[in-house]
């Protein structure tokens, strides 16, 4: 009852007859659920006022606004829970342009306001934040249409409660209401930019779309390598953390969806058993565990300090996969992206490895010989400008 007299309060002051917030305003059973989220981009853009109600922005006293006091509600907006989930991530994009900031004692101030003093009046460094938080600047149509891939960038690092809600958002921003399928998503797409499909997301398993990721927000994964590139019982596994986030894909080769798979230009690099032991000779390096190495060493309790482990897991991962698939008589090779012309390679998504190395997804001929299959993205620390590098048309299933 009190919140309820204070946002009572609170909407009168900003000029509203009315308040919605999603914590009573969406029901729990599922049908109603689905129903409030399908109109919940109305509620935000239509909205006389979009109010962030946040624990350590109601501690900031606004009540005399020097501009060292606006700094630091910019300061603290930028980190504070509210700008860090991604239901807030659409709450902020389509209400932006009527976003007020509910500081103590019940006093409000206006995004738009903030950012303007803080750009003309406050310390550089932090204006120059701003580029970063693009979601909060002002739009003159917040009803617009994000694409999947500029939702699955900014959604990226941003998780929510439950795991199939950032699916759902992720299909708001793309105007599809209440979406929990990625494949539906992905299906109404006719046209992919392929620089975002570099990241180490899960993929769909339906057939078709084994490049399309599965949901926006990358969780970090433990891999493993086989330390003698065997699989047998007595064998040691090194096991690591990956973690690369998307790009958005602007200025990327946009393929097209059919219903034969993603069909677009590449480039790619054929490997067969000999080109892939020389590159293990150049790239796949060992060390003993204790020397430079305490992220392995916690990831690999049983190991000991003696043991040796790879600089680049990742890089020999991928190896090991490439050279099972070569065993079965599979044609494999390994993919980047091109830039938008698709006659040079899209230079955009380099240093996204664990070494900040260069990534690539490794694919291999489907039966009907005319198909590849996506296997994953691994990094892969091979010169692109290397002569065994192509341009090359494909269908990706």
């Amino acid at each position: 009852m009190c919140l309820h007299r204070q946002y009572i309060t609170l909407a009168i002051n900003l000029n509203c007859e009315s308040y919605w917030i999603d914590s009573t305003c969406i029901p729990s059973d599922p049908d109603l659920r689905k129903e409030a989220i399908g109109t919940i981009n109305t509620v935000f853009t239509t909205s006389q006022a979009v109010l962030i109600s946040d624990m350590d922005l109601q501690t900031i006293d606004i009540s005399t606004p020097s501009i060292q006091i606006l700094e630091t509600v910019l300061s603290v907006l930028l980190v504070c829970d509210w700008n860090v989930r991604a239901w807030t991530m659409l709450e902020a994009i389509r209400g932006r342009g009527t976003i007020n900031i509910l500081c103590s004692s019940g006093h409000t101030l206006s995004l738009t306001e903030l950012f303007r003093n803080v750009l003309n009046e406050g310390a550089i460094d932090l204006g120059v934040l701003l580029g970063g938080a693009q979601h909060l600047l002002p739009s003159s149509d917040p009803t617009d249409t994000l694409s999947l891939e500029d939702g699955g960038f900014l959604l990226s690092r941003r998780h929510a409660s439950r795991p199939a809600d950032e699916i759902v958002i992720w299909g708001l921003l793309n105007n599809h209401r209440g979406e929990k399928s990625p494949l539906n998503l992905w299906k109404a797409q006719s046209y992919i930019r392929t620089g975002f499909l570099m990241s180490s997301a899960q993929r769909v398993e339906s057939e078709g779309f084994h490049w399309a990721p599965q949901e926006p927000y990358i969780r970090p994964q433990i891999r493993t390598v086989w330390l003698e590139g065997g699989q047998n019982s007595d064998d040691q596994v090194q096991r690591y953390l990956v973690c690369y986030q998307p790009y958005d894909g602007q200025g990327s080769y946009i393929a097209h969806r059919t219903d034969s798979g993603l069909e677009g230009k590449w480039l790619i690099r054929d490997l067969d058993m000999d080109a892939l032991a020389t590159y293990r000779d150049t790239f796949c390096h060992k060390t003993p565990l204790e020397i430079g190495h305490p992220t392995q060493q916690e990831f690999n309790p049983d190991l000991g300090p003696e043991v040796m482990v790879y600089e680049q897991p990742d890089t020999a991962s991928a190896c090991n996969v490439i050279e099972v698939l070569l065993k079965n008589h599979s044609i494999v090779r390994v993919v980047r992206p091109l830039a938008e012309s698709g006659m040079m390679v899209y230079s955009a998504g380099d240093k996204r490895g664990e070494a900040y190395g260069s990534i690539g997804a490794v694919c291999v001929l489907q039966p009907d010989g005319e198909s590849w299959q996506w296997k994953g993205v691994y990094q892969w620390l091979e010169d692109s400008l290397y002569l065994d590098w192509r341009i090359e048309f494909m269908v990706i299933v």
